[in-house]
């Protein structure tokens, strides 16, 4: 029966392999695959090679063979710290891997519930090698024989984490079906001994690091710490919890065939153990199986957003819309409740909170100012992210509208304005997110100078000290100038970026439309990257017309002898926001031309084909 099975997980993947080869006939997939083999061959898959080459062609040294035990002892008290640390929790995925067509072609077989838990282990077997594939190719230290030896070593610790990540799980599951008494006692003395755990664990490992710190701060150069590193003295109690774990990443390390099935043996024994103990779950898996099999399906639907709202979340309103109000406005509110459902208002209210909380938090706890640094520097991150990516974040556009064409075409909205409301609703959020950003960075400054006016320290970074100025200014408010000009730059990109997604999702829909059968392998990826490129060059281009003006604003300037100053920026900002708009604004009609002589028929064909 167990050849069976495995002939079955076969047939399944060999099929899904044919398929995917069998659309390589269609020009969308076939360029799809193309792009994402390259892309993978150069990312991925050459620089590992490299590294692979590099390390067999370095041998490791006597320092280096010095601090393996160490590493060692480390890696596996990570695994000591993290492994058990999901069982304080009563609550999780069933973690069997079974769709609802094969849970009903299983258990109408003549199989056992061992036989049909086996297969789910089988079906979740093939995540596992992969990852130890990648992870041995990242990691590996010598020949070929030393890196089968680490991909042995680090798919056995990968499978007993797996399986662990089953126990639990089934284990959870099997707690509501016993009484509730016996329910609760079980969850009581398994949390006490947890905790018990890790108040020990943690205790002896607070001793370990105080230790350790001030060995290894001692130290003058790399050799120093290497030897310090070497010689750590680990505390009894870390060395005794963590040794389970030891033993569990000792095949990791093993050099050399014989030691590796030494060490191997007890980790092999524990698997084999494991496995068992999942096999032979009582826990009545099929319905809770059946009803994740039906949440994933729900995932891939158009209207997965909405699976689980409860009531109240429905009621919500991003914003209010009045009845006799244009029908495009209704169609924003639409695509604003998929990206979220909360009222604008209190969005709004909760971020100006949240900046204050940044602010001055790290001000009234001693927070080293270097929080400020970080606070400011994502903020940048999210000031120029959002918009350049909003067009293909939100997923609130044509994509998902194309799906239901049927539908949409008859709606009494103009071409133009249909089109319009669909760029503007994921350009309203990039620029919403964007000028939160812009938030973060003036929080950070302001939360700066406000800790050195409690502290009376200096702080020490240049841009965050009151003596420091920008063009004649002080920085605070020269940085509000700056984030005044690079806000509406934020918003035409935004609604530039929105309206180039929209254009390609007509010109090409079958390629970008959301639908359930979408392809998801190599040429799924591949499509997905040829489109990020395709875009982020229609963008760059855009960008031109606006580059040009400022810089044909700034020559003149300087040829008529004009200083600088910085109230000129917003200026500069605006100028340079024009052209984006204008862009932006002819993409949308030549979208809503476009969108008028599309074929319904002949579109619903070809999505998810």
């Amino acid at each position: 029966m167990i050849t069976v099975l495995a002939q079955l997980q076969w047939m399944t993947f060999r099929g899904r392999i044919v398929r995917s080869i069998r659309l390589l006939r269609q020009p969308k997939y076939l360029v799809g695959f193309v792009v994402g083999a390259v892309w993978i061959s150069l990312w991925v898959i050459r620089p590992l090679l490299s590294r692979t080459a590099v390390v067999v062609a370095t041998p490791w040294n006597e320092e280096a063979l010095d601090i393996v035990p160490t590493i060692h002892r480390l890696a596996a008290l990570l695994v000591t710290l993290f492994t058990p640390l999901p069982w304080l929790l009563p609550w999780g995925r069933l973690g069997l891997p079974f769709r609802e067509s094969e849970l009903t072609m299983l258990l109408q077989a003549p199989l056992t519930r061992r036989q049909v838990i086996q297969y789910g282990l089988l079906k979740s077997e093939l995540g596992v090698v992969l990852s130890a594939l990648i992870v041995s190719l990242l990691f590996s230290r010598g020949g070929p024989i030393a890196w089968l030896l680490g991909f042995g070593g680090t798919w056995i610790l990968l499978d007993c984490l797996h399986l662990n990540g089953k126990w639990r799980a089934l284990f959870n599951l099997r707690q509501t079906e016993i009484p509730v008494a016996v329910a609760r006692r079980r969850r009581i003395l398994l949390t006490v001994g947890l905790l018990g755990f890790y108040a020990v664990l943690l205790s002896a490992l607070v001793l370990f690091l105080a230790r350790s710190g001030a060995l290894l701060r001692e130290a003058q150069d790399w050799d120093q710490f290497v030897a310090s590193l070497a010689a750590l003295e680990w505390p009894l109690w870390l060395v005794a919890l963590s040794t389970p774990a030891w033993l569990l990443t000792a095949p990791m390390f093993a050099r050399g065939g014989i030691a590796f099935v030494v060490v191997a043996l007890p980790s092999v024994l524990l698997l084999m153990a494991q496995r068992e103990v999942v096999l032979r779950s009582r826990a009545r898996f099929e319905e809770s199986a059946i009803e994740q099999a039906k949440v994933r399906e729900t995932k891939k639907s158009p209207t997965r957003r909405f699976a689980r709202l409860s009531s109240r979340a429905r009621s919500r309103r991003p914003f209010d819309l009045e009845r006799p109000g244009p029908p495009a406005l209704a169609l924003v509110w639409k695509n604003a409740i998929r990206v979220s459902r909360f009222p604008w208002s209190r969005v709004a209210l909760v971020a100006s909170v949240l900046l204050v909380v940044l602010a001055v938090l790290p001000a009234l706890l001693p927070w080293p100012d270097v929080s400020y640094g970080t606070l400011a520097t994502i903020g940048l991150f999210l000031t120029a992210l959002p918009p350049i990516a909003g067009g293909m974040a939100w997923n609130n556009d044509l994509r998902a509208t194309l799906g239901h064409i049927e539908l949409v075409r008859t709606w009494p909205v103009s071409p133009e304005r249909f089109v319009l409301a669909e760029v503007v609703s994921p350009a309203l959020i990039s620029f919403f997110v964007s000028s939160f950003g812009a938030g973060m960075v003036q929080s950070a400054l302001l939360g700066s100078r406000l800790c050195q006016l409690w502290t009376g320290e200096r702080s020490g970074l240049e841009i965050f000290r009151p003596s420091a100025s920008f063009m004649g200014v002080d920085n605070g408010l020269a940085l509000g100038v700056l984030l005044a000009a690079v806000l509406p730059v934020t918003a035409a990109v935004s609604f530039c970026s929105s309206a180039l997604q929209n254009l390609a999702v007509v010109f090409v829909p079958a390629w970008l439309v959301h639908s359930v059968d979408r392809n998801q392998g190599v040429a799924g990826f591949g499509q997905q990257m040829f489109m990020v490129w395709a875009l982020a060059l229609a963008l760059l281009l855009a960008l031109i017309p606006s580059v040009l003006l400022v810089g044909t604003a700034v020559l003149v300037q300087s040829w008529l002898g004009i200083a600088w100053k910085i109230w000129e920026f917003p200026v500069w900002g605006a100028l340079a926001a024009i052209p984006l708009f204008v862009g932006g604004w002819l993409i949308v009609q030549l979208t809503a031309a476009l969108w008028r002589r599309l074929d319904p028929s002949q579109e619903m064909l070809e999505i998810g084909r």
